[in-house]
Parts: C-alpha cells; structure tokens; sequence
C-alpha cells in the first residue's frame, strides 16, 4: 500500500483569499487507506475548524461506518 506524505488542510476567505488556517499531516498510517483530518463546523457565528486525526483500513464505506 502507497503511504500518502504531505496531506494538509488549508482553509482561505474566499472574499480576500486570506489564509485563515492551515494543518498538515506529519504522522504516517501505513496501514490505513482513509483518514479524517478535522472538522469544520459553526459555533454561534463564529466558523471553527478542529484537528481530529482517525484513520480507517476498509476505505471510505469504513469511515462512514463510524458516524452510523
């Protein structure tokens, strides 16, 4: 299995093109073939993104299994 180097997240303002965060991926997973980098997600009117690395061995159907 191909080890994916490098995977970040990077969010702009699209009215500016103003970076507003960025996270990068060091750890590797050898042995799983999808993962969830964090979440966005709207707290009162303020936009939040959270890192919240899982990864799954059983592609995308294994981690959709995880928000049954």
């Amino acid at each position: 299995m191909e080890t994916q180097k490098n995977a970040s997240v990077r969010l702009y303002n699209i009215d500016t093109n103003e970076g507003i965060c960025e996270f990068q991926l060091t750890e590797e997973f050898p042995d799983s073939d999808s993962i969830i980098m964090g979440r966005l997600y709207r707290d009162a009117s303020e936009w939040k993104f959270e890192v919240m690395v899982t990864a799954f061995n059983g592609g995308l159907q294994a981690c959709l299994n995880s928000y049954a």
